[in-house]
């Protein structure tokens, strides 16, 4: 019988075409990924403006990053001195970048400057405004200048762009000020700043404001839909409004959200006093008509549900 010698120093199988890796090349292909790791940590450690405002020229107006206190300088500059940029959306990307890298203690001065300035662009002042917003949450300084910051806010009231925005702020804040317009606009409609709705959503969220009166008024003469649930929600408090409400609920005429609304409001206000719906099943009604369920009220079923709700209590 013939001996089979096999080349010890063979890379190759007779029978699988494939090279064996050798220890040499397992280094390399260690070597090339280590290599490609520290170059992707470098380039992410590289100074840059950030993508949004890299997009919109910030290699080109203020030239390459250099990733210390210079870059600051020339973001202020160029928000608000003498190489003023002119985009408003580069300013108002570049005073976020300024504020996410400031002192917290201080982060809210420059802002607050491009809100007060009527002559800023809308698109700087409303993204001031929203930087200002949630400053008044997180700064540790915020009781210090909260009186700068409602002066700004009321200034802004004047451009119509910015007035809802505006508004919500000084709501938030409990501002009388913003309050008595908004009141003063829901009493006659020639010193109505925004939609009548508009400004019951807001005053709903002030626990100072008492607009059940005129709230009274609206619901028994709706200006349009959205006015009607906007009032319909100062309801659930008013006692005086039972009635109101229940009529509300079965008057078909009005959207199905109004009459839920209605619902909702007698449900926290009076339950007891909310109407009976009817309990028959769907199923027992009967099928010989293709209108059976067209013909069921979604306020009955959601009647229902209010007072399954109530059962399990």
């Amino acid at each position: 019988m013939a001996t089979m010698i096999f080349p010890m120093n063979s890379a190759k199988s007779q029978h699988n075409h494939y090279e064996i890796p050798t220890m040499s090349s397992i280094e390399d292909y260690r070597r090339q990924l280590t290599q490609q790791v520290a170059a992707e940590r470098a380039r992410s450690n590289e100074p840059s403006w950030g993508s949004a405002l890299e997009s919109l020229g910030a290699q080109d107006a203020l030239g390459p990053s250099r990733g210390d206190p210079t870059d600051l300088d020339k973001l202020r500059e160029a928000v608000a001195g003498p190489n003023l940029n002119p985009d408003p959306a580069f300013r108002a990307e570049a005073l976020g970048q300024i504020v996410s890298k400031s002192e917290r203690s201080s982060a809210q001065q420059l802002p607050l400057e491009r809100l007060a300035d009527p002559q800023e662009a809308v698109q700087v002042r409303l993204g001031a405004l929203g930087i200002l917003k949630q400053l008044a949450i997180s700064s540790p300084t915020f009781p210090e200048w909260r009186a700068a910051y409602l002066e700004a806010l009321r200034s802004a009231i004047e451009i119509s762009e910015l007035r809802l925005t505006a508004f919500d702020a000084l709501i938030a804040q409990g501002d009388r000020y913003a309050q008595e317009l908004l009141v003063k606009g829901l009493e006659d409609t020639e010193q109505e700043l925004v939609d009548p709705a508009d400004a019951l959503n807001l005053l709903s969220e002030d626990s100072h404001a008492d607009v059940r009166v005129l709230a009274r008024q609206i619901v028994d003469h709706p200006p349009d839909e959205r006015t009607l649930e906007a009032a319909i929600r100062h309801l659930a408090g008013d006692p005086s409004s039972v009635d109101r409400l229940r009529a509300l609920i079965s008057d078909r005429q009005k959207t199905i959200t109004a009459r839920k609304l209605a619902a909702s409001a007698l449900n926290a206000l009076a339950p007891e006093s909310l109407p009976v719906p009817d309990t028959t099943p769907l199923n027992a009604i009967g099928t010989e008509s293709a209108d059976a369920e067209a013909t069921v009220d979604p306020v009955e079923e959601f009647l229902r549900i209010l007072a399954s709700r109530r059962r399990r209590r």
